[in-house]
């Protein structure tokens, strides 16, 4: 019996860090996100970081958009949390802002402007489409 211990201990460990892993990301076109991806998927897009025409910030997080075309497609509304560390999250932003004052961080802790284009993780949720954002990279 002993001999078989150590093989199965393995076994179980391998099986339980594989099940622990990250899931994959699966890229999606931001025209696409909203109708294409369902609710709870980890997606991957890019596109240009706007404020939206309504913007609003809660006590945890801002909420942006990325530049349309085309303003007959739903594209996601994206959330940035506010600073835990300077690694996909943004600053937190006082009443009478401008845009000067957004400043918001990538992967790399780098500062990434409006406008820029960018490649967005976040698992996608809700009704309204809203993509809840875990990672924020400089497009290539």
């Amino acid at each position: 019996m002993k001999k078989l211990f150590f093989p199965a201990l393995m076994m179980v460990s391998a099986l339980m860090v594989m099940g622990c892993s990250e899931p994959e990301a699966k890229f999606y076109k931001a025209s696409d996100v909203c109708a294409k991806a369902p609710e709870g998927e980890l997606v991957v897009t890019e596109g240009e970081l706007v404020l939206p025409d309504n913007f609003y910030s809660t006590g945890s997080y801002a909420a942006f958009i990325l530049k349309s075309d085309d303003p007959n497609v739903d594209l996601p509304t994206l959330n940035i949390y506010f600073l835990k560390e300077r690694k996909n999250t943004m600053e937190r932003i006082e009443d009478n802002y401008s845009e000067a004052d957004i400043k918001i961080y990538d992967n790399d802790g780098n500062i990434v402007k409006l406008g820029e284009k960018l490649r967005i993780t976040g698992k996608r949720y809700g009704a309204q489409c809203i993509l809840s954002v875990d990672k924020i990279e400089k497009a290539k």
